[in-house]
């Protein structure tokens, strides 16, 4: 999730300088037209490979529609500038983000890099007593950032709210302009009057 320009550089690890020996990618290789992913390893390690056959089967290794579509995805990335556009907006996501923690006393933190962009529910923004036990999500009763997500969906916006966490996701799409963040910040904030019912003022 946090590869393929999400974070305002090509890979999130790109933000700290690190070379890793291995990584695997998926989801943004193909941009989710196709189920696609990955293994890439520093070239010491393909080498090895080539000594000594690592013999392995995957239903789907080299499957040409997948393959097809990264082979035409990434070409759009370079030249839609969609890396640096996800760099620029997710600075202006991230502070529109932060004027929403300002006005609502359920957004007890505010963090995230490029156009992937977290708000972290809480009961209380002194002690960061997060606004339901983690449990909640599985067992029935209170979910304030279910009711978050419903009102989202009432208002037309989707935004990653069913993960277990006390934390809501946005992750606009790279080609996102600042109008678009503006609606749905403007819808964020209508959505988070839910949540702020529960919070400790």
């Amino acid at each position: 999730m946090s590869g393929f320009g999400r974070t305002g550089k090509w890979f999130a690890l790109d933000h700290w300088d690190v070379v890793p020996d291995i990584m695997t990618l998926a989801k943004g290789i193909s941009c989710a037209y196709v189920p696609m992913g990955a293994a890439v390893v520093r070239q010491h390690i393909g080498d090895r490979f080539k000594e000594q056959f690592f013999s392995h089967g995957a239903t789907n290794a080299a499957h040409a529609l997948g393959c097809a579509a990264a082979l035409a995805v990434i070409p759009i990335y370079q030249e839609d500038n969609l890396i640096d556009n996800s760099h620029k907006m997710g600075a202006y996501l991230l502070e529109k983000a932060l004027e929403l923690q300002d006005k609502h006393p359920c957004v007890g933190d505010v963090r995230g890099l490029g156009l992937f962009v977290g708000l972290e529910l809480v009961k209380n923004k002194k002690t960061r007593e997060p606004i339901m036990p983690v449990e909640a999500k599985i067992r029935p009763g209170m979910n304030p950032k279910l009711e978050v997500a419903k009102k989202l969906g009432e208002l037309g916006m989707i935004a990653m709210a069913a993960n277990p966490s006390n934390i809501i996701a946005l992750a606009p799409a790279l080609i996102v302009t600042k109008d678009e963040i503006d609606e749905g910040i403007a819808i964020m904030d209508k959505a988070l009057e839910v949540a702020d019912s529960y919070a400790e003022y």
